[in-house]
């Protein structure tokens, strides 16, 4: 098959997935926009957070990374099914004004936060700050662990979150910088902030 015309709004498999949703939370009195919620994902969010993701990429990011690493993390050629399928079986959330997301993120059980992105024209307004409390107490873990990037640093530092290492990585035959980071979110002896198998 062809490809679309715009591949970031390529349309998802038909089939809807089952399974009730949480009850939309109201965000705190702090937040810059009294109207916006956070709520589970649905299937139908993928196409607004596929272009959030490449837009949030090339627009916030382009400080800290070049032309050509931007290109290869975001590349506007996601696979949609292979996204749903991962955001579905994440712990998943979007912050939503209307009908329009302004950002999402998502966590696994064992504490991995993998995505956190917020809208390039709603930074600043603690969007990403509520997306990640709500993760970090759901998921259940006594630590989170998150892959972040320069630019994302800071936000993490603030957080309580810790340097582990910094590493490169190799998208499409490009190298990124980015940093192991670690929080532990619960006293335990158990705790470490090595990264889990």
């Amino acid at each position: 098959p062809g490809k679309s015309a715009d591949p970031v709004l390529a349309r998802l498999p038909s089939a809807s997935r089952g399974g009730s949703q949480a009850a939309p939370l109201p965000l705190t009195p702090h937040c810059f926009h009294q109207t916006m919620i956070m709520r589970r994902y649905r299937q139908a969010d993928l196409p607004q957070i596929a272009r959030l993701f490449y837009d949030t990429v090339h627009i916030v990011n382009a400080k800290e990374y070049g032309p050509e690493q931007l290109d290869a993390w975001a590349t506007g050629n996601i696979d949609m099914a292979q996204w749903d399928a991962t955001l579905s079986g994440h712990l998943t959330y979007v912050a939503v004004e209307g009908e329009r997301i302004l950002g999402f993120g998502d966590i696994t059980t064992q504490g991995y936060l993998d995505h956190l992105y917020v809208h390039h024209e709603y930074q600043r307004n603690g969007i990403a700050t509520l997306l990640c409390q709500q993760l970090e107490h759901e998921c259940g873990a006594d630590t989170i662990y998150v892959h972040a990037s320069i630019t994302a640093v800071p936000f993490f530092l603030k957080r309580g979150y810790r340097i582990i290492q910094e590493q490169q990585v190799t998208r499409h035959g490009v190298i990124l910088t980015n940093y192991r980071m670690a929080k532990v979110c619960v006293t335990s002896h158990h705790s470490t902030l090595s990264t889990p198998e």
